[in-house]
């Protein structure tokens, strides 16, 4: 029976950003086999570790902040349960932290509501990441087309801050919402809100951090 939730930080860094989620899963269940951590298999015709991920990145996103947790069936020691993790990890997967969360928690997906990101922007004029968040507080929509429809977005439900980085006038530190009814990425908002104008050269995009935010109620 598996009693306790253990929550696994780590990031995706290096050559592992062009791994797709299905790899990265594949990666980390490796990772925590290799730990030896007491894990819970499923019952049935085909057994597997009990676990879940945070919401998927797209191939080419790095992060800082990426949560696994896994389901075991005796309680180990935090400190422990992360040397055993780091012992087996891989160089471009390195774990972070480790915690409990609470059984009774929703899933990783749905708590972890609110992302932060990184965008890094090519960009000799050193203006465009403050034309890009001008335009962002000025915009209150978008459109997107999704399955050859075009979808409209009010970025006020989205987007809870955008700010150039203070040490680097390249780079849009961005923080956005995923809600029931979907979520956005950020270089759909970005080369949305530059339309039609011009279309901006992102360079790198890193997810720094997942929060969990009280979801305003959409009117």
């Amino acid at each position: 029976m598996a009693d306790f939730r253990l929550r696994i930080g780590f990031a995706k860094t290096g050559a592992a950003i062009w791994l797709s989620h299905l790899e990265v899963v594949r990666a980390m269940e490796r990772c925590v086999r290799r730990s030896g951590l007491p894990c819970a298999i499923s019952q049935g015709f085909s057994p597997h570790m009990k676990h879940s991920f945070t919401a998927a990145l797209p191939v080419g996103t790095g992060s800082t902040g990426e949560y696994m947790d896994v389901e075991l069936v005796s309680l180990i020691d935090l400190e422990q349960a992360l040397g055993a993790l780091r012992a087996a990890q891989h160089e471009y997967l390195p774990v972070l932290s480790t915690t409990y969360a609470p059984k009774d928690e929703p899933s990783l997906q749905v708590y972890f509501n609110q992302a932060d990101y990184r965008i890094e922007l090519e960009d000799f004029s050193g203006t465009l990441a403050s034309d890009l968040c001008e335009r962002l507080s000025a915009r209150p929509q978008i459109t997107v087309i999704k399955k050859n429809k075009p979808k409209v977005y009010g970025l006020n439900h989205y987007v809870v801050d955008a700010t150039v980085d203070q040490d680097n006038s390249n780079i849009i530190n961005l923080s956005l919402l995923s809600l029931p009814e979907g979520s956005l990425r950020p270089e759909v908002i970005l080369e949305a809100i530059a339309k039609p104008d011009f279309e901006p050269r992102i360079t790198g995009i890193t997810r720094i951090a997942l929060k969990h935010k009280d979801l305003p109620t959409l009117t």
